[in-house]
């Protein structure tokens, strides 16, 4: 049997209690109910776990929702920026007030610091916290039928895993240097109880400009790294990112109505610095956080009002056949990469009414404005655009386990654009499909009241519109 000293031990393991005090980190009452509980714990032995949760105002929020679920009885009605409750006989305590009475009860324990001390503390605190290096917040305000509905939606962005997601959605909000803010007067169009609002659909005349605005701001600096990094190794093609533009100098091109190229060399030539080109400037591009170059590759052959359609399908074929050379040299340049992966950067066409005696290959840049409309030509209903613009699947490590996840939507793998959602609880069906980029940390008020909005197919029968984007906000 164990001897005294090995009882006592497990006695005490036995009876000693976890106490947690929860709050908003910008709440004075959790400091000083924080303060309590180390107090108490450093003269009660029972309790030798302290569970200190300094929280922001949504992160609280929905943690004192899950809180009175467990804890039932007088917790029910607890609305306090600040939560006390323990394990066994110490129960559910209350707030900052009920924790200083509990601490006096306990261990005769009084705090004689004024509340305004606490107060300021709580501010600095909190102010430190949102001015963090690496930090990035956004506060997207809201109307509902012309009138403010309720305070802002504040989300801490994770810009450290995913960059490129944070600055596009940045750069629609305004907040990228180009001095436009497509968001602004767009509406939230769709909302699913108990799912998520979805917005950020825009007229197109407005996100024509905003991308012009948005890629030209940035071109020159990947246009100028590009030839840095080519020099000479282009002699056939020229770079002019700045009209989204990679010319080729010599076309490709073909015999009589068949699918060889005339010198084959010199084609292969030119297809290995195309897609070295490419190569390069969709890297840099990826770095910036912009969406890579896209392609259209268009087969001409001469004008014969008796072969149009002959003419046309081999144009088309002639077309195709380039295609797909530069993603078979793009694979091999990019080793463990996949033809699926490069499919997607070409359209084709062929053309049968060109003027001259032509039997070539010609290759131009697609417009951001006639990607998306192409790429949303066949897109399902009630899912995002895609275009120019459109995104790579950064990553899925964030899941859909709270209200409050922001992410783009999109119509499949890679075509996020600008349309973005907010979950309005634990949604895992979204899990691994679209990319979550950041959190709400202050609004849940306004989350409820968006979900709350009367609407008729999912639509909002009054409009709700974003009025304006910010990345600063009132603490």
């Amino acid at each position: 049997p164990p001897d005294k000293r090995e009882v006592a031990a497990l006695t005490a393991t036995q009876l000693t209690m976890r106490l947690t005090v929860a709050g908003r980190v910008n709440d004075g009452g959790f400091w000083r109910a924080r303060r309590a509980a180390i107090r108490v714990a450093d003269d009660d032995p029972e309790i030798d776990d302290l569970d200190l949760k300094p929280l922001f105002p949504a992160e609280y929020d929905l943690f004192l929702e899950a809180a009175k679920k467990a804890l039932g009885g007088r917790a029910w009605d607890h609305t306090a920026n600040c939560i006390v409750f323990g394990e066994g006989s110490i129960g559910y305590v209350g707030d900052a007030d009920a924790m200083g009475a509990w601490a006096f009860d306990r261990a005769k324990i009084v705090d004689s610091e004024p509340t305004e001390a606490y107060a300021d503390y709580a501010l600095k605190t909190y102010r430190a916290l949102v001015a963090e290096p690496g930090s990035a917040f956004v506060a997207l305000s809201l109307t509902h039928g012309g009138e403010p509905l309720g305070g802002p939606l504040v989300f801490k962005l994770d810009v450290e895993n995913l960059p490129k997601s944070c600055a596009h959605f940045n750069a629609l909000c305004g907040l990228g240097g180009e001095g436009s803010a497509p968001y602004v007067g767009s509406r939230i169009h769709r909302i699913v109880r108990g799912g998520f609002a979805q917005g950020g659909s825009l007229p197109e005349g407005v996100m024509d400009d905003w991308e012009s605005k948005h890629y030209s701001a940035k071109m020159a600096e990947v246009q100028a790294a590009a030839t840095a990094e080519l020099g000479e190794k282009l002699t056939l093609v020229e770079l002019n990112l700045t009209a989204m533009s990679v010319t080729v100098l010599r076309q490709f091109e073909f015999q009589g109505g068949s699918h060889e190229y005339v010198i084959p060399e010199e084609e292969a030539e030119l297809c290995t610095q195309v897609a070295r080109a490419l190569s390069v400037c969709n890297r840099l591009l990826g770095e910036q956080g912009m969406p890579p170059l896209r392609i259209a590759v268009e087969g001409h052959t001469k004008y014969d009002r008796n072969l149009v359609v002959e003419n046309q399908e081999l144009s088309l074929k002639r077309a195709v056949h380039v295609k797909d050379d530069l993603v078979a040299k793009l694979v091999e340049l990019n080793p463990g990469s996949s033809h699926a992966s490069f499919e997607r950067l070409f359209s084709t066409e062929g053309f049968g009414g060109d003027k001259l005696d032509a039997r070539r290959v010609m290759l131009r840049v697609i417009s951001p404005a006639e990607a998306r409309k192409v790429a949303s030509a066949d897109a399902p209903p009630d899912t995002a655009d895609a275009g120019a613009g459109s995104l790579p699947d950064e990553s899925f490590m964030h899941s859909h386990s709270r209200a409050g996840i922001i992410g783009f939507a999109n119509h499949g793998p890679h075509s996020a654009a600008t349309q973005f959602y907010v979950t309005f609880g634990p949604v895992p069906t979204l899990d691994r499909k679209y990319v979550a980029f950041g959190k709400l940390v202050d609004g849940l008020a306004t989350l409820r009241a968006l979900e709350a909005v009367e609407t008729a197919n999912e639509m909002p029968k009054k409009p709700v519109e974003i009025s304006t984007a910010t990345g600063k906000f009132a603490v």
